[in-house]
């Protein structure tokens, strides 16, 4: 379902159709931002039905992986050991079984830049906290249900925090702006809490 949703954004935006602002696709859905004053809604829904039904998959440029560097030091990974108990195994496992997996990026959200992965070990599956933190640093790496997240900037949230990274994949004055794209496969490699501390910034 997720490459079909982002096939058709990829077709939304190549086609340049008049009067399409924007396209952001998610899991299951695709929005598209129009003006109404250039392009009306049904003439707009008769072609993504058309293009739907054709039942016609764009092929998706995923380019290169992305290889990520992360700390999983206690210090940088706040729920790695409760995390480690609830999936029965010990944090050395945790790490190895989450850097050894291949993740493809299906969603940014729901901060700019914030990065959804999927591919993750089934094994590592871990419900949300029960109490959301109100401060979770940039570049913290989370897990929640079967998914794997980047924290793009310090934000509130709920996942379980078991890295850090010190690649930032947001920068408003970066062209462009976001760091990975839709259907990018990424992988983790650990690193020491020296080696995040001191990474040229």
């Amino acid at each position: 379902m997720v490459r079909r949703v982002i096939g058709l954004g990829i077709w939304v935006e190549d086609e340049d159709i008049a009067g399409v602002l924007d396209v952001v696709p998610a899991f299951a859905s695709l929005m598209i931002h129009f003006d109404p004053d250039v392009v009306e809604m049904v003439d707009l829904s008769r072609l993504l039905d058309e293009k739907i039904r054709s039942a016609q998959v764009e092929e998706i440029e995923s380019g290169p992986v992305l290889d990520i560097p992360v700390c999983y030091h206690p210090s940088a990974a706040p729920d790695l050991a409760e995390l480690a108990r609830h999936c029965g195994m010990s944090q050395e496992e945790v790490v190895q079984r989450h850097s050894a997996s291949a993740f493809r990026v299906y969603m940014l959200g729901f901060i700019p830049g914030f990065v959804y992965l999927g591919g993750m070990d089934d094994a590592l599956s871990c419900p949300r906290r029960a109490s959301p933190r109100v401060s979770v640093p940039k570049g913290s790496i989370g897990i929640a249900g079967n998914q794997t997240g980047i924290y793009s900037l310090e934000s509130p949230g709920g996942w379980q925090i078991i890295g850090r990274t010190p690649i930032s994949l947001f920068e408003l004055n970066r062209d462009p702006p976001f760091w990975a794209k839709h259907m990018q496969e990424i992988r983790f490699t650990p690193i020491s809490m020296d080696e995040l501390e001191g990474w040229p910034q």
